[in-house]
């Protein structure tokens, strides 16, 4: 993500990240890295320009030390507590069903507040070709000034044929039919006041009537 300097700097200010800087004729680059998350800066003009003064009084002696990781993976840090949430829907005439839960907090695109784990869904009668075929993070309620509904983000593969989104149910000794899904990579980030968005779709013939979805995820700890 390359941002002008007084974003940039903003960013820097609020977290803890490691800062790098080189000079490529009269220009800076700038970049600075929180274990997978990235910013970088262009400075254009060195001196006398008020952006790069104000990085050499206040940055520079900071920048360019060796990077360290105390941690392999996001899973080691203990900064996050568990959440549990669950939903449910009911299967229309048509065959479809639409999950969409809150997540909780405000806005706030580089400090997401929930960390989605993990999320088990049941059908309450199983069917062969009954499918989750869209997973979306959805702005419902227009915080971005994009419009209700706007898409933000999709789970599913929408590169993929549509026949092909999504996962199928597997069945169950009770006769249910389940989906369990795991976020590549560690957790799925999602800022508050967005929606996550679930579609399903019965196929023809089948007698499904319900589907439960539970989610765990974690929230940061500010304690």
């Amino acid at each position: 993500m390359q941002l002008e300097w007084p974003d940039f700097k903003q960013v820097l200010d609020q977290r803890s990240m490691s800062l790098q800087s080189v000079v490529v004729g009269d220009n800076l680059w700038l970049s600075a890295f929180d274990n997978y998350f990235k910013i970088e800066c262009l400075i254009r003009g060195l001196v006398g320009d008020a952006y790069y003064d104000d990085y050499a009084a206040n940055y520079a002696a900071s920048a360019n030390q060796k990077m360290k990781s105390s941690v392999v993976t996001e899973f080691e840090l203990e900064d996050k507590v568990l959440r549990l949430a669950s939903a449910e829907g009911t299967f229309d005439s048509s065959g479809d069903c639409v999950i969409e839960v809150l997540v909780p907090g405000t806005f706030d695109p580089l400090n997401p507040s929930r960390l989605i784990a993990e999320a088990y869904i049941v059908e309450d009668v199983f069917g062969w070709g009954d499918r989750l075929t869209e997973v979306n993070i959805v702005d419902l309620d227009n915080i971005l000034g994009a419009g209700a509904g706007y898409v933000v983000e999709t789970y599913h593969d929408a590169e993929m044929p549509s026949y092909n989104q999504g996962w199928r149910f597997y069945p169950t000794e009770q006769s249910m039919g389940e989906i369990e899904v795991e976020p590549v990579g560690g957790f799925g980030r999602i800022p508050g006041g967005l929606y996550i968005q679930a579609k399903f779709k019965r196929a023809t013939g089948n007698t499904a009537t319900k589907i439960i979805a539970d989610i765990w995820w974690g929230a940061k700890d500010n304690d």
